[in-house]
């Protein structure tokens, strides 16, 4: 990353699924550290993509973008959100959410799936009974959903692993607040996962580099915003977050979407 910083570059191309893999949040944060501002791709996929979108790097599969770049032209940020605000519309109505006028600014409102009673398998019956219908009523289930539908979910279980937890800390702490506290920590676990051998695999090259020391900074800033959380540590295997049993009305929601079979 730091030879990409120091030769001045602001864009990056690719060719067909720009960011695939198990590591598509940290890719663009790298990306936008090194000085990248634009991404051009063939394909991009839909959670690197983004992740650079909620991150302010630019994505685009024109590629003509880069001849005017190289002219050094003004490019109108239009040209990157436009066809994508027509595709978040629609993405919006098939998922059963929207935004209306009479909301406040940011607020949601959901519109459950109205899939009538059908035979389902026992995820998609989980699914259902616990289908988020209103958040502000605390109004949860659906009669039955099918492959397909798409909504928000209350979840039992929330988790997060060193490769994700340091870059979602801080911005939790620049954005949020340093003394913040998440919301319904009894439900989420912290653990190591990603570089739990990285000690036993990296090369002895890497390690002179000092890449060991800076990769094992991730479960330190992960253990420390566990502990800033009220979290009791697991030891090597990670850190959980620990608190009172909760309370319904606290529990989590998340966006899920009914696969085909």
């Amino acid at each position: 990353m730091a030879r990409l910083k120091r030769g001045g570059f602001v864009a990056a191309v690719s060719g067909k699924r720009r960011g695939k893999g198990s590591s598509r949040e940290q890719s663009p944060y790298a990306e936008m550290c090194a000085g990248i501002k634009l991404v051009v791709a063939e394909s991009i996929e839909r959670i690197y993509r983004e992740n650079c979108q909620n991150l302010g790097v630019l994505t685009t599969t024109d590629f003509s973008i880069l001849d005017k770049v190289r002219r050094g032209e003004v490019i109108p940020l239009s040209t990157f959100t436009a066809a994508r605000a027509r595709s978040r519309a629609a993405s919006s109505s098939t998922a059963g959410c929207s935004t209306t006028h009479g909301a406040a600014e940011g607020e949601v409102v959901l519109h459950p799936p109205k899939t009538p009673k059908r035979p389902m398998t026992l995820g998609e019956k989980i699914l259902a009974r616990c289908w988020v219908v209103d958040p502000a009523k605390g109004k949860i289930g659906v009669p039955a959903v099918k492959p397909g539908d798409e909504g928000f979910v209350l979840t039992d279980i929330r988790f997060s692993h060193e490769y994700v937890t340091p870059m979602a800390a801080i911005f939790f702490e620049q954005l949020v607040g340093k003394d913040a506290k998440v919301n319904d920590p009894g439900s989420i676990l912290m653990f190591r996962d990603h570089l739990t051998f990285l000690p036993e695999a990296m090369t002895p090259e890497r390690v002179k580099e000092g890449l060991l020391d800076v990769a094992l900074q991730l479960e330190k800033k992960q253990r420390e915003f566990a502990t800033a959380q009220g979290s009791s540590s697991t030891g090597s295997c990670g850190s959980a977050i620990m608190a009172p049993k909760r309370s319904a009305t606290r529990r989590s929601w998340s966006r899920t979407h009914c696969p085909d079979r």
